[in-house]
């Protein structure tokens, strides 16, 4: 007997939708600027801010190199 109905893959990713992500990928390509700073990066920010209550954010790429700014901070 199986426990369950249909199976649980612990290791599948949940992927967003394709035509989604493409959408977005195309406002990145358009505005041709790929890296931080950017108008994806600034909104995220800008929104991240309102959503937290907070008058100042940063994004990094990476925990460690949060950590190490932190640290020097």
């Amino acid at each position: 007997m199986k426990p369950f109905k249909n199976p649980i893959y612990v290791t599948r990713p949940m992927l967003a939708n394709l035509d989604e992500v493409n959408q977005e990928l195309h406002e990145i390509w358009e505005s041709q600027w790929l890296t931080n700073g950017g108008p994806k990066h600034q909104r995220l920010e800008e929104e991240l801010k309102k959503t937290l209550k907070v008058s100042g954010l940063s994004l990094f790429n990476n925990g460690t190199i949060a950590l190490i700014v932190a640290i020097q901070c």
